[in-house]
């Protein structure tokens, strides 16, 4: 089940490989540096009976400008961008 985060309920796979981690991780960093918001950090997530695989929790940016790499290139893990808008024009 999809759900909140801190959902117990919520399932939430692995990504990949070790390397997918470390590159989803990279691009987090990425956001940070860039200067987005870091309103939930899924780097820290416990993942219960799950201590083997490559997992991230879900993360999410707000203030994300269209001028960030990480708003180009696309991530490929659980990381959400919020991009604030004026209007819908």
């Amino acid at each position: 089940m999809v759900s909140h985060s801190e959902d117990p309920n919520a399932h939430y796979g692995p990504v990949v490989t070790s390397a997918h981690k470390e590159r989803v991780e990279g691009y987090i960093d990425l956001c940070i540096e860039e200067g987005a918001e870091l309103v939930y950090d899924g780097r820290t997530s416990q993942i219960p009976d799950n201590s083997q695989g490559y997992f991230i929790g879900p993360t999410f940016f707000d203030h994300v400008t269209k001028d960030m790499r990480s708003y180009q290139e696309e991530i490929f893990g659980p990381v959400l961008q919020m991009v604030r808008a004026k209007d819908f024009n």
